[in-house]
């Protein structure tokens, strides 16, 4: 059950980080920047790179289950890596599409680099968060020593 909660806060964690840092960035020299931060960004995140952000939680769940019984290392290893893959794949994707348009349609891979830099920087700080100090690896207790009284005789 621990692992679960665990994947879930850590999506939830890193969806919460991206739409912050994506937020912020569109917001930048915004005549309207409540709009764009609680509109345009929302609308960027799910809209350009919700291919990287369904592709990143499946790999992030068979990942956390396939290392449930490892160090939390593993775990954090993984999902940064698939981040990182789900952040290329996507902007692929993308390339292919603009590539295939012609014209402007290069322009799109600029507009989606930004909810993927966005989505690369949540993870970066969600996940090592969220596996080494919202769910702290439990510590076993060492057996206690023995003494010399309850040694065995020869």
């Amino acid at each position: 059950m621990r692992i679960l909660a665990e994947t879930v806060v850590g999506i939830l964690l890193t969806l919460l980080l991206t739409l912050l840092v994506t937020g912020a960035l569109v917001s930048i020299d915004n005549p309207d920047p409540a709009g764009a931060f609680f509109g345009e960004g929302p609308a960027l995140v799910f809209g350009a790179f919700w291919i990287g952000l369904v592709l990143w939680g499946i790999l992030v769940v068979i990942g956390n289950v396939l290392h449930r019984n490892r160090r939390p290392g593993a775990r954090v290893l993984h999902n940064l890596l698939a981040a990182l893959v789900a952040g290329i794949l996507t902007l692929i994707v993308y390339i292919v599409i603009g590539a295939t348009a012609g014209g402007w349609g290069l322009l799109i891979v600029g507009i989606v680099l930004v909810p993927t830099i966005a989505f690369l920087v949540g993870a970066a700080v969600a996940i090592p968060l969220t596996h080494l100090v919202l769910f702290r690896p439990r510590t076993t207790a060492a057996p206690p020593a023995a003494t010399a009284s309850s040694a065995r005789p020869r």
